[in-house]
């Protein structure tokens, strides 16, 4: 019985400091505790704002050409951001079939990564400099390149070959095959 005894005043010793509330030193030194976490927070949210990398889009890191502790001037490039829903190929287009493409001609592309699917694409640009390959003349063009939803284009995506085609879906003309970081390839159909 002493021990039912023990317990029943063990409880009711519990239940007196509880109906009592919480000592008021112990809630002012948990209160101060948490208002030393919240400007420790607020300063380390400040340093994550300046160190955070923002783009115009969202995007994927293709290289970065530096190591923790490496100093860095402002104008390095330190970082490669990739746009896989901009997309764009230079293609080089021989001297004899210049005439027939213009700026929104459409082209058909396919990725040496994903040779299954064939890309809608149109010259964005050509270029009035003319590159001379194993004797023969071509101009680069720029193709805008549209990626359809459920389509991801890796980073690097191997072979590019572009097809021009007429408007009325026809090739008229000789493709370019372009690898990525390097100047544009003469290409065939």
């Amino acid at each position: 019985m002493a021990t039912a005894g023990q317990g029943v005043i063990a409880a009711r010793e519990s239940r007196d400091d509880l109906a009592a509330g919480p000592d008021p030193a112990v809630v002012a030194m948990a209160q101060a505790n948490l208002d030393d976490a919240g400007v420790d927070l607020d300063e380390i949210l400040e340093d994550l704002e300046l160190v955070q990398l923002r783009a115009p889009f969202d995007g994927m890191v293709r290289w970065v050409t530096i190591s923790p502790k490496d100093v860095i001037t402002v104008d390095a490039r330190v970082i490669e951001l990739v746009d896989p829903g901009a997309v764009s190929v230079l293609g080089l287009v021989e001297t004899n079939y210049l005439e027939r493409i213009g700026v929104g001609t459409p082209a058909s592309i396919t990725l040496g990564a994903v040779p299954d699917v064939t890309l809608e694409a149109q010259a964005l640009e050509l270029s009035g400099e003319p590159r001379t390959e194993r004797g023969v003349i071509s101009y680069p063009v720029l193709f805008s390149v549209t990626v359809p939803a459920g389509v991801a284009i890796p980073p690097n995506p191997g072979l590019v070959t572009a097809t021009i085609l007429a408007g009325s879906g026809n090739q008229t003309g000789s493709g370019g095959r372009h690898n990525p970081g390097a100047p544009g390839k003469p290409g065939g159909n």
